[in-house]
């Protein structure tokens, strides 16, 4: 077999690996990955580190060529939950081929954006783009997603909101309600962790004997959903309940200081009590002091540059 029809090959192998995988009853998954049910710790463990990402992470793009593809991109919620998985694959064929390795018959619904045609096969959760306009034009790529997720992020939106709500009122009852509510219903989504780890904190008062159940919390919030809020949470609780400056030094450094210039402080507290060198330690201070100059961590950052 020469190489160009062992690569056609690989390709539609690859085509009838997300076939087998994709259920009648449930959107469509690939290397046991579903919308609407996988988080962003199962994605990031199947398919790798993210090799690029949007500022808030609700986009990734991952390494195709494991599967013989060009582009794999997925999607998520702000709750961390996988929202569409796309493929690219490296070689196109037509819509009659991929419906019928797909079994997928007619497709539900269809609409036409910018010279491509959308195919939405809703009962299966896959949905095949044409690049043109043309009856046989070929594929150019196709994702999964599931119809019935809208409804379920409305609802664990809605318990999201009465979580911060209570916070920011101070509530501690309605706080528990909330959390405890959110993490019954949903317990793949990290956010409702974190408010059990805000409300322990902050409501019972004793962080420093509870600090193995805080970190056990915080760690299992990682395992779901890698993500900024969760390693501020875990460099948190080795900073200011551990005194274990190594590892709260890299939690931290997980974070995107660009959304969280804050943290440039705790990097150089951090490096600061480890020895680290002093010209990267002024460089968090500093961009600390300039990045977030009014809050009370650009403030001691100026304070820790003024004595330097």
């Amino acid at each position: 077999m020469d190489t160009a029809n062992r690569k056609r090959m690989r390709c539609l192998a690859l085509i009838l690996l997300w076939s087998l995988s994709v259920g009648t009853a449930f959107a469509g998954s690939f290397e046991g990955l579903t919308p609407g049910v996988s988080t962003r710790g199962e994605v990031y463990q199947t398919l790798g580190s993210p090799l690029k990402k949007t500022r808030n992470a609700r986009k990734c793009w991952f390494d195709p060529a494991p599967f013989e593809g060009k582009r794999i991109q997925a999607k998520f919620f702000d709750s961390g939950i996988l929202r569409t998985l796309t493929l690219e694959p490296g070689q196109a064929y037509s819509l009659a081929q991929y419906e019928a390795w797909l079994g997928l018959g007619k497709p539900d619904r269809e609409e036409v954006q910018d010279g491509r045609q959308f195919h939405y096969y809703d009962s299966r959760g896959v949905a095949l783009v044409q690049e043109g306009l043309a009856v046989d034009a070929p594929v150019a790529y196709f994702w999964h997603y599931d119809t019935g997720i809208n409804k379920l992020h409305k609802r664990w939106e809605a318990i999201r909101k009465d979580c911060t709500k209570a916070r920011k009122q101070d509530d501690c009852d309605a706080m528990e309600r909330a959390w405890r509510s959110g993490r019954r219903e949903f317990p793949k989504i990290a956010a409702f962790i974190n408010h059990q780890i805000y409300w322990l904190m902050t409501c019972v008062g004793r962080p420093g004997s509870d600090r193995s159940e805080l970190l056990a919390l915080a760690e299992k919030a990682i395992a779901l959903n890698p993500a900024d809020t969760e390693f501020i949470n875990l460099g948190w609780i080795y900073y200011s309940l551990y005194e274990d400056w190594p590892k709260a030094l890299s939690a931290f450094s997980e974070v995107n200081l660009e959304a969280n210039p804050e943290i440039h402080y705790f990097l150089g507290d951090c490096l600061e009590k480890t020895g680290g060198p002093a010209r990267e330690i002024r460089k968090h201070y500093r961009d600390c002091a300039e990045k977030d100059p009014d809050s009370k961590w650009g403030k001691k950052a100026r304070q820790r540059l003024a004595r330097m």
